[in-house]
C-alpha cells in the first residue's frame, strides 16, 4: 500500500521485510538507542536497590522490582522508598529528594521518547526524482496514517509529519539517554551512597551505645535446657 504526500509517496506496506540497504541506518539506531535505554533501567534498578535492601539480600529486592515491567511505575516506587527512607529534616537528605524529583522528571519525559523508539515502523518515502527517505513512525501514528489517510491530512505539501524519526532524531534521542543514565550513575554514587553509608554508621554507633555490637551477633547455639527434675 501506498499513498501520495506532497511530493513525496509514502509506503504503508507494514507486513513487507525490510531487507533493503536503506533500511540499515535507521534500524542500527534503533538498535542503538534500545541498548543505551537498556542502561538507563539498569542504574535505576541499582538506585533502588540501595535504597530498599537491608545489609545482603539485595538480588532478592531486585528480583521484585524487575517484575514491574513498566518503567513509570518503578519511577514511583523509587520515588516512594526515597521518600520514605530519607528525611527532609537532614540537609544532605532533602538535597537527595529533591535532586532525585528532578532526575525522575527527566527520565519520566525520557520514557516517553523510549516508547517512540520502541514501538515503532520502519517506512520510507520515495520522492518523483527516485530518491528515498526512510523514517521511523511511531506505532500510534502509523496507524492514524491508515485510518485517517495520508493525502488528506492537514499539512505544508511536501512536509514530513512531525511524528516522523529519521536516524538523527533517533540518535540524538541515544544521546539524551546516554547523558540521563550518566546523571542517574552519579546519583547513586555521588549522592546516595554516601547518606546511606552516614546513616549506617550512625545507626552501629547507636547500637554500641547501648551495648549492642552487630558485629558480634553471629547464629550462637541455643543455651542447653536443664533435664526435667524427677518428681
Amino acid at each position: 500500500m501506498s499513498s501520495k504526500a506532497g511530493k513525496y509517496t509514502l509506503r504503508l506496506d507494514f507486513l513487507e521485510p525490510h531487507d533493503d540497504e536503506a533500511y540499515s541506518p535507521i534500524f542500527l539506531a534503533v538498535g542503538r538507542a534500545i541498548s543505551d535505554w537498556t542502561v538507563v533501567e539498569h542504574h535505576l534498578s541499582i538506585i533502588f536497590g540501595t535504597l530498599a535492601s537491608p545489609l545482603g539480600g539485595l538480588m532478592g529486592i531486585l528480583s521484585g522490582f524487575n517484575a514491574i515491567t513498566s518503567f513509570e511505575s518503578r519511577l514511583r516506587v523509587v520515588s516512594t522508598v526515597l521518600s520514605f527512607g530519607l528525611s527532609p529534616q537532614d540537609a544532605d537528605s532533602k538535597y537527595a529528594i529533591d535532586q532525585w524529583g528532578r532526575l525522575s522528571l527527566t527520565a519520566s519525559k525520557a520514557n516517553k521518547n523510549r516508547n517512540k523508539v520502541a514501538h515503532g515502523l520502519c517506512l520510507n518515502q520515495k520522492g518523483k526524482g527516485g530518491d528515498v527517505q526512510t523514517f521511523w513512525v511511531p506505532f500510534f501514528e502509523a496507524s492514524r496514517l491508515v485510518l485517517l489517510d495520508v493525502p488528506q491530512r492537514s499539512r505544508p505539501k511536501g512536509a514530513t509529519p512531525a511524528e516522523f524519526l529519521s536516524v538523527e532524531d533517533i540518535n540524538g534521542y541515544s544521546a539524551r539517554f546516554r547523558d540521563l543514565a550518566r546523571s542517574m550513575q552519579a546519583f547513586h554514587a555521588e549522592t546516595l551512597q554516601p547518606i546511606r553509608l552516614r546513616i549506617g554508621r550512625s545507626l552501629l554507633s547507636h547500637a554500641i551505645a547501648q551495648g549492642h555490637n552487630p558485629a558480634q551477633t553471629e547464629a550462637q547455639p541455643p543455651p542447653p535446657q536443664s533435664s526435667p527434675q524427677k518428681p
